[in-house]
């Protein structure tokens, strides 16, 4: 929100602190850097509630006097609702519920759900945005000495008074207020506190998150990632025994890389909410791991819409998405059932239509014909850029970024491997030893040159081993090695598509988190590429697109007839493609457990919250990327 201007309140151009952005800081000093300075917003079933019952007073009513007018007793008596006041020479803005006049001054009317303290009187958040209010309307020229919370649940008001105490607090408050809006890197997380659970930011701000990880973190300390096998007998056997057929267990994915051996936590839950108890923003003490409480992510029934027919049309009609095919009945699908739209080919999408889905949250993905991903049309999001610029500084630090670099590459390694281990039918010993190795010398690789050497020997090894994985040939599957542009036998028609959909998932998600998904590290700028997402979606690529390639072609869901040869090329029937959508959906809908957060979420889950851990390891709160890596 802020820049370098000096933050005295002095002087017309200085930009206001509203009220309300008090109440937050009182009430959490990083919820206020969140939602003011970085312009982060989610709405929750409590804030959704707060809308419902201020939706009476949002609309401006009522007459507001001048303040040098005096008026006579006959006057009808001030009353209006949704009013907005600066005092610039305070630093301060207010939008006032209700006004009205008592006495002949003016009193600040402060509509708040719940039922407030239990021993009576206020919260001290509440306090302070009333006290706000009051130093406003005095610095606009009228009288007010006093004001009221009402609280709606409880069916009372309390009366504020303003002191000289309180226009204190407040003024300091602001102070604060300026200082914590020049600085892009939010104060830290809330430690174990009862207000974060019913917090709508929580999402966002992942404070038991980001507290366990740089607890695991210090608790490393030089532990170079190397020196932490996956375990024991994993270090000195790599043909350890292969598991079931591409389904990682939850409680079997554990984690590696810098944070290896570290994994596992507890759950806790919060009691009943104290606004008023103190809140730890200490370091936590050495000893016990932190508790990671579990996110609760509403359940989204919506399902991804892919209209891949050419010539097909999309418009709108009230709350539905018309589907118009060229030769064929129209389609009609309500908005709440979708949850992203996709577009291949020739197929066109009305201004109408577009505007409905970016209103929805809906993100929509423009696809070639042969299913690469060519561009995302979202709503804005994310303006902050003091974000985008700690992002820019950490692409461009080359010793930072490649550190982070070889441990990605490290990750995905790592996972491919234990995908390999896992499914392949037959003997894969050399190609497992060789993988490990190689995951080894990815952490010593001197530079970017170096380190994409590695990889591709890793990709190498990997790719000659992935036709073990699979349960029998019924096709000429004659997969040696990766190709593509375009790709010559189905295997790597599927891959294409599976790595095509997934930067298109991560290109989304890093939208959502305000981060620039094409300003990477690892993979070279080039003008439309979202290096960002190829960089961060590597460590996923065995887990969540060649997973559902093997699941397919094993399963039997796809076979002969679902692909086309023109030539040397070979691509998905129109069928073909509609089923491996679905079969890739359900991949990034099945739960997973967090290697080093301890609980279970969705992988379309577990790549916002990815995205969000980037963001804070860019800003300095994490001291490395916690990435993910299966054992």
């Amino acid at each position: 929100m802020f820049d370098s201007r000096d933050s005295s309140p002095q002087g017309d151009e200085q930009e206001t602190v509203p009220a309300r952005m008090l109440n937050e800081l009182a009430y959490c000093p990083r919820l206020f850097h969140l939602e003011w300075v970085q312009s982060e917003w989610a709405p929750n079933s409590d804030t959704l509630a707060g809308e419902r019952q201020h939706a009476r007073h949002d609309r401006p009513r009522g007459r507001v006097p001048q303040p040098e007018v005096e008026r006579s007793p006959e006057d009808p008596g001030v009353e209006a609702t949704s009013v907005w006041l600066s005092a610039p020479e305070l630093g301060i803005s207010a939008k006032i519920d209700l006004l009205k006049d008592e006495h002949g001054g003016l009193v600040p009317i402060e509509f708040k759900r719940g039922k407030g303290p239990r021993e009576g009187g206020v919260w001290e958040p509440d306090r302070v945005q009333l006290g706000a209010q009051m130093l406003v309307l005095r610095a606009n020229g009228y009288t007010c000495d006093h004001g009221w919370i009402a609280y709606r649940d409880a069916r009372r008001r309390e009366r504020v008074e303003l002191s000289a105490e309180l226009a204190t607090e407040v003024l300091a408050l602001r102070d604060r207020a300026l200082e914590l809006a020049r600085t892009p890197k939010p104060p830290p997380p809330l430690v174990d506190s009862p207000k974060c659970p019913r917090c709508s930011l929580v999402t966002i701000c992942l404070p038991d998150e980001v507290h366990r990880l740089a607890d695991l973190h210090r608790r490393l300390g030089a532990t170079p990632p190397e020196s932490l096998p996956e375990s024991p007998a994993e270090a000195s056997h790599p043909d350890l025994p292969r598991g079931e057929l591409n389904a990682p267990s939850t409680e079997a994915e554990q984690g590696g890389g810098p944070f290896a051996g570290l994994s596992g936590s507890t759950e806790g839950s919060a009691g009943d909410q104290d606004l008023d108890s103190p809140d730890t923003l200490a370091e936590p003490t050495d000893g016990v791991p932190l508790p990671v409480r579990r996110l609760f992510a509403p359940r989204i029934s919506a399902q991804p819409l892919v209209v891949q027919r050419y010539g097909s049309r999309i418009g709108r009609e009230d709350e539905l998405l018309v589907i118009q095919p060229l030769d064929d009945a129209p389609t009609r699908v309500p908005l709440l059932d979708v949850s992203e739209v996709s577009l291949f080919g020739n197929v066109q999408i009305s201004t109408q239509a577009m505007t409905a889905c970016f209103h929805a949250g809906i993100p929509i993905a423009f696809f070639s014909v042969g299913g690469w991903f060519q561009g995302l049309a979202t709503a804005p999001g994310g303006g902050n850029a003091l974000r985008r610029l700690e992002q820019y500084r950490f692409c461009t630090d080359a010793p930072r970024s490649l550190q982070a670099a070889r441990e990605l590459i490290h990750r995905k390694i790592r996972n491919s491997r234990t995908l390999l281990r896992r499914n392949s039918r037959q003997e894969v010993r050399e190609p497992l030893s060789s993988l490990w190795d190689l995951s080894l010398r990815v952490l010593e690789a001197p530079d970017l040159g170096a380190l994409l050497g590695l990889e591709g020997l890793a990709a190498k090894a990997y790719f000659a081993a992935f036709p073990a994985m699979f349960t029998s040939a019924p096709l000429d599957f004659d997969f040696t090695s990766r190709n593509r542009r375009p790709p010559k036998d189905p295997v790597n028609a599927l891959l294409s598509l599976a790595y095509s959909m997934l930067a298109r998932d991560w290109t989304g998600a890093l939208h959502a988190v305000g981060a620039d998904p094409y300003c990477g590290f690892f993979h070279r700028f080039k003008h439309g590429k979202p290096a960002l997402a190829l960089d961060l979606m590597e460590e996923f690529r065995p887990l969540v697109a060649d997973s559902t390639v093997i699941q397919v072609l094993n399963n039997g869901e796809i076979d002969a007839r679902h692909f086309l040869r023109r030539g040397p090329a070979c691509s998905l029937t129109d069928v073909g493609r509609r089923k491996f959508l679905e079969a890739y959906a359900r991949r990034l809908e099945q739960e997973v457990r967090h290697p080093l957060l301890g609980y279970t979420l969705s992988y379309r889950r577990l790549l916002l919250v990815q995205a969000r851990l980037f963001t804070r390891f860019c800003a300095g709160e994490l001291d490395a990327y916690p990435g993910f890596q299966t054992r």
